[in-house]
């Protein structure tokens, strides 16, 4: 899984489930397409511009994550690498 080490990547100054949060809402609001934008930029706010540049990598990484993972639910994927801290 590569989305959880570039997350990592943007955690040195906050926690890791912080960095988590926001990278779920910010995907969220990617996602409607603008209708929510607001949200996005509340957590974008908190980051400089390379971090929202990881960002947009483990989104990606996210999608290919699941790809490889068809049968098993990201959730579940997401709760291993996780564990392994």
């Amino acid at each position: 899984m590569q989305t959880i080490p570039l997350l990592k990547k943007i955690a040195y100054s906050q926690h890791l489930h912080n960095v988590f949060d926001d990278f779920l809402n910010m995907s969220v609001a990617a996602l409607c397409l603008g209708r929510d934008e607001y949200r996005y930029e509340e957590r974008a706010k908190r980051y400089s511009d390379e971090e929202k540049k990881l960002f947009g990598e483990a989104f990606g990484a996210l999608f290919l994550d699941m790809k490889q993972n068809q049968k098993r639910e990201i959730g579940l994927i997401v709760l291993e690498e996780f564990s392994k801290n």
